[in-house]
């Protein structure tokens, strides 16, 4: 979709052209016209097609969630079609806030690691428990169930924990009531790990990050009986003097900085996922390994950074 615009030297008047061109199509047809170069990422980022579903969005919501719950309820579709249709979905409604897109991000975030690695990849671990974040309103039982579902993957599980801190730092929970629940949920994967059962240490470790992100100082004594324990793994949790330090810092100062580094609710969608394999030309895409996998190796946002900083990814080169 490329609208001839008329006198393109004023701005204003380029804008106000555009947006009017986009108020003439019936929705389903601007739509079916965007979808398809949101689905064929062959020729590259999608920019333009992103911009003119922003542009457009009051209008293709509806839609968007159409197809969201269509990929929710048949998994299938996302394989049969081989694109990366249902990212754009999430990431979009996700601007949106749209409340109505959390039971299908649901359905989404319920693989195990395997469905994970083959219909989410990176997005699993990258965006998924920020774009759950947005559109969580009233939800926050339904993320404390995903979290504790041995059978889903340990990234979305991750991610559900992530939405809770997120939601805590974007000022939309109380930080008191977020930090309780993390270290119950954390008690509770403790509790298997000793027991033998089904707990995940590397779950675990990144929970930790969590409670760093909303400085809970009211967990160092249960962190500390985890380290004492060895039920964490350092790589992705830090040492003991490195998570005291973290849990100590200014609440405040930490939620503003990593709102500025684009570490919270999503804001930008094409930011999510232009620098992906699959946008490459070389790389092109004829499997969803390929479409769900970015260009620079798997790297969480609470993984050790590659640079070999020391610091997690996320406050390293991640930021």
């Amino acid at each position: 979709m490329n609208p001839e615009i008329e006198n393109p030297g004023d701005a204003d008047d380029a804008v106000a052209q555009l947006l009017a061109h986009l108020e003439s199509v019936e929705p389903r047809e601007l739509w079916a016209s965007l979808r398809e170069k949101l689905q064929n990422p062959g020729d590259g980022f999608p920019y333009e097609a992103i911009g003119f579903s922003l542009l457009a969005q009051d209008r293709l919501a509806p839609l968007w969630l159409e197809e969201l719950q269509a990929f929710a309820a048949d998994h299938a579709l996302i394989s049969e079609t081989g694109t990366t249709l249902h990212l754009h979905l999430i990431t979009l409604l996700a601007i949106r806030h749209d409340p109505q897109a959390f039971q299908p991000m649901l359905a989404l975030s319920r693989l195990d690691e395997a469905e994970c690695e083959e219909l989410l990849g990176d997005f699993a671990s990258a965006v998924m428990g920020r774009a759950l974040a947005a559109v969580a309103e009233g939800q926050i039982p339904a993320l404390l169930e995903l979290a504790g579902d041995a059978k889903v993957s340990i990234w979305l599980r991750s991610g559900a924990l992530e939405a809770l801190a997120v939601r805590a730092m974007e000022g939309e929970e109380d930080r008191a009531e977020m930090a309780r629940l993390l270290m119950l949920a954390g008690e509770q994967e403790a509790a298997r790990l000793l027991a033998g059962q089904d707990g995940s240490a590397e779950l675990l470790s990144m929970l930790v990050g969590y409670l760093c992100d909303v400085c809970c100082t009211e967990a160092d004594a249960l962190i500390t009986q985890w380290c004492a324990d060895d039920l964490l793994d350092e790589s992705f949790a830090g040492d003991l003097d490195a998570i005291r330090s973290e849990l100590q810092r200014d609440f405040t100062e930490v939620s503003s900085e990593m709102r500025d580094n684009g570490l919270l609710y999503i804001t930008d969608a094409a930011a999510e996922l232009d620098n992906w394999a699959v946008f490459s030309e070389e790389d092109g895409a004829d499997s969803m390994a390929q479409l769900v996998n970015r260009a620079e190796p798997k790297t969480g946002r609470n993984d050790p950074c590659p640079c070999g900083s020391g610091k997690k990814f996320k406050k390293c080169c991640g930021a």
